[in-house]
């Protein structure tokens, strides 16, 4: 019987919402990133062994091995995050193994290489890999080309890679011409192209425009602001964001250097964080409207080369189709705005904080001189600007636009802020003031302390449910119920910032160890009913689940480790129950646990270095055929219980 080998799709077709977002595929879900994660760790050690006992050689194994692999993670079960790895590891082997030995020619044959394996599995970030080889080569072998031309006075560094970069740029640019409604694979090779052709322009136009024509942030910022409002139509006109990216960190120097207040350096750079991350988050949120404008006034000719103005609309962020072999979907990126909005909060948050520290816990500080002496920690006016800040960009970006990373973002931030909200309550009320590290005293029992703490716990709980239940996301309500959890571990908790030494803190590790795993447990329960609840994982009680069984592993499996670590035969005891663990993970198909518990395995061996390098690589194997057989293995663990039933 003939036997034909799956197809890869030329064409990956994208909702017209996705594709004005600049969707690229970075992961589909959890099994997607813990199989990349065992990749990378598995690759290194492969690598390091190789490398010293083949030689030449240990870029062949390498090459050969993810083009293996390939076949069965992006033939078969279309993992994204691992074709990424995949696709650099091959880059690695073969280039790692061509180039020392045959200089220029062994490049060339890499790059060549790399487009056959474009070719077989349709990797995008491959075929971005060849052609950027490929430039490189260009630009190291041309350095001498331009010596009696215009070019002459640019062949500095910073000259040569922003002709290249321009040179990638317009590589880019005929991709991206190829695929304007952003629907095949094509679309991703040119994000890629654009990711590197970035900071090669970027960089390149900012150092020439400050060693070439005199232009630095310190003594004149406008051209450098000209220069990026340069850059940011080219940006829109093509719709890509990498440009920006680049030039964020000339952007914030240029900004220091005009609103700098004499002698107080804090609140210079809060305005500078206020007025970059509102920039960016402004340009975000207008960045369609603008590029409409930008077209309409543009000849006719330019709009038939870029994105068509009718896929410009701001609807919601749909979630990319999941492959049938993602059996933790999860919302982490959706795409290159994702990235682009995440930096903007995080600036302008940030922002929000030191303005807010300014105002309200230092007043009076001279801080230049870092003096704070004057600061009042517990002042909860401190809270205001940034509690406004993350829910009011939560209102559009996470509620209205349904961004995934923005939204886990502005729900850590609003939790942290919670969670400060309580201390500030809880200090309130028992009077005692915080000195750090320590406490003024020793921390009071819990028993006089259980009213305030069950009404923080519950404070906390009820602010993060609204959040969650506002803007539906998942790690809020993951945070809502892990503040629920505070009674358990007050008391270890505050005798270890209490401070002391020998028996007192030894004392206080092991107690916050067993309350760890307690509430670890009880996290897990909550995170299987979930699941329960849920069988086919397709409402957010199985995202919710997903963050559960995760902080559940990172409070039972460290403190579990730490514990069996002291006994005699801890190697064998932690094996035995990694084993367990992993058949645990597969029986209920959640695998952080299994990625916890990977160092602490390691760790528990000899510490030598190629005895860590054979055992990462073992491990790293037994769980690439696990994930390779995973549903087989499941259904064989979960049989006796289905005939039972």
């Amino acid at each position: 019987m003939h036997h034909t080998e799956p197809s890869i799709p030329v064409e990956q077709a994208v909702t017209p919402a996705l594709a004005g977002e600049e969707h690229f595929r970075l992961v589909t879900g959890f099994a997607d990133l813990f199989t990349a994660v065992v990749l990378i760790i598995g690759l290194v050690a492969l690598g390091g062994l190789a490398g010293k006992s083949l030689g030449v050689l240990a870029g062949i194994t390498m090459a050969a091995l993810t083009w293996w692999l390939s076949r069965p993670l992006v033939e078969r079960r279309n993992f994204a995050a691992c074709a990424i790895v995949l696709a650099f590891g091959f880059v690695a082997g073969v280039q790692v193994t061509l180039a020392p030995t045959l200089g220029i020619l062994g490049s060339l044959l890499g790059a060549a290489a790399t487009w056959s394996y474009w070719r077989r599995f349709r990797i995008p970030a491959a075929a971005a890999a060849s052609i950027l080889t490929l430039v490189l080569l260009a630009g190291g072998s041309s350095t001498n080309l331009f010596s009696f031309t215009p070019f002459q006075s640019y062949r500095s560094a910073s000259g040569m890679a922003l002709l290249w970069g321009l040179v990638l740029f317009g590589i880019a640019m005929a991709w991206d011409i190829s695929d304007r409604l952003r629907q095949t694979r094509r679309a991703d090779v040119a994000f890629w192209l654009h990711l590197s052709a970035a900071p090669l322009v970027v960089h390149g136009a900012f150092a020439i425009l400050h060693d070439r024509l005199g232009y630095g942030p310190a003594d004149n910022p406008l051209p450098i602001l000209l220069l990026f409002l340069m850059l940011a139509i080219v940006a829109l006109v093509v719709d890509r964001r990498p440009i920006l990216v680049s030039s964020i960190l000339y952007v914030a120097y240029a900004l220091y250097s005009l609103v700098a207040v004499k002698d107080e350096p804090l609140k210079s750079v809060a305005i500078v964080a206020l007025l970059l991350g509102g920039g960016i988050l402004l340009l975000s949120v207008a960045w369609n409207h603008l590029r409409r404008w930008l077209l309409a006034i543009a000849p006719a000719a330019l709009s038939r080369w870029v994105v068509p103005t009718a896929m410009i609309s701001n609807p919601p962020v749909p979630r990319p189709e999941t492959p049938a072999s993602e059996t933790e979907p999860l919302r982490l990126v959706f795409s290159f705005n994702d990235i682009f909005v995440a930096m903007g909060l995080s600036t302008l948050i940030a922002g929000n904080c030191l303005i807010s520290l300014r105002l309200f816990a230092m007043p009076g500080a001279a801080t230049a001189r870092s003096d704070f002496s004057s600061l009042s920690p517990l002042d909860w006016r401190l809270l205001i600007l940034p509690a406004v800040a993350s829910w009011g960009a939560a209102e559009y970006f996470v509620r209205r636009r349904r961004m995934a990373l923005p939204a886990l973002q502005l729900a850590s931030s609003f939790s942290f802020i919670v969670g400060y909200a309580g201390i500030i309550i809880f200090w309130h009320f028992t009077g005692e003031q915080p000195r750090f590290p320590g406490f003024s005293q020793q921390p009071q029992p819990i028993s006089h302390m259980l009213p305030i703490l069950l009404l923080v716990s519950l404070c906390g709980a009820v602010a993060n449910l609204l959040f969650a239940m506002r803007h539906r996301i998942a790690l809020s309500y993951a945070y809502a119920f892990h503040f629920l959890l505070l009674p358990i571990l007050y008391t270890p908790l505050t005798l270890l910032i209490a401070g002391g030494g020998g028996e007192n803190r030894g004392a206080a590790l092991t107690l916050l160890q067993e309350r760890a795993i307690l509430a670890g447990g009880i996290t897990f329960a909550v995170a299987m009913l979930l699941d329960g609840s849920d069988p086919e994982r397709r409402t957010l009680r199985c995202d919710v689940a997903f963050w559960l069984h995760l902080s559940a592993s990172l409070m039972i499996l460290p403190s579990l480790f730490s514990l069996i670590g002291s006994l005699a035969n801890a190697g064998w005891i932690i094996g035995a129950l990694f084993a367990m663990l992993v058949l645990l993970a597969i029986g209920i198909d959640r695998r952080a646990a299994i990625l916890v518990s990977m160092p602490f395995v390691i760790h528990s061996f000899p510490a030598t270095g190629q005895t860590i390098a054979l055992v990462t690589l073992f491990l790293c194997g037994v769980l690439l055929l696990t994930t390779l057989y995973w549903e087989k293995l499941r259904a064989l663990i979960l049989s006796p219980f289905a005939r039972a039933a």
